[in-house]
């Protein structure tokens, strides 16, 4: 994970932007892990690479087994 504060990250971030584009990529499959160790996943729409990168990704969490309810 690259912290907002790391001087590395506008050029990464610009770097997937671009490559995004460049290979005409339409959804963006996104994996972590819960606190058991399980993978899993939601896919965001590459048109929102940029806000994400910008204010992050936010998910409802009851609509993934093993989180909280709403």
């Amino acid at each position: 994970m690259i912290e907002k504060g790391d001087l590395n990250r506008k050029g990464l971030c610009e770097d997937v932007i671009e490559r995004v584009k460049e290979e005409d990529i339409k959804f963006i499959y996104l994996q972590f892990t819960d606190i058991h160790g399980l993978i899993k996943s939601f896919e965001i729409n590459s048109k929102r690479i940029e806000e994400c990168f910008e204010i992050g990704v936010s998910f409802d969490g009851s609509s993934i087994t093993g989180y909280g309810a709403i």
